[in-house]
């Protein structure tokens, strides 16, 4: 991964594409009035739950962590390492 203005917390969490993907998708459907896409939100809204995408982010901070990052190091733009 390229060095960038993200930090290495956000790049940890963009490797699960599958979680990110969904919560994009969750906020185009939320727009929409229909009844097909609030159904599809719903699913949508399962399938994040089985993957505990609301620990998303302390799961990514716990592997980094176990990797030798401080909290200070893992709030740090990549392009700074």
């Amino acid at each position: 991964m390229p060095a960038s203005d993200k930090t290495a917390l956000e790049c940890v969490m963009e490797v699960d594409e599958e979680r990110v993907k969904l919560e994009k998708l969750a906020e185009e459907l939320a727009q929409c009035d229909d009844d097909d896409a609030q159904e599809q939100l719903l699913d949508v809204y399962d399938r994040l739950d089985d993957l505990s995408a609301d620990t998303a982010e302390a799961r990514a901070a716990h592997i980094l962590h176990g990797l030798g990052f401080s909290k200070e190091m893992q709030q740090k733009a990549t392009k700074d390492f």
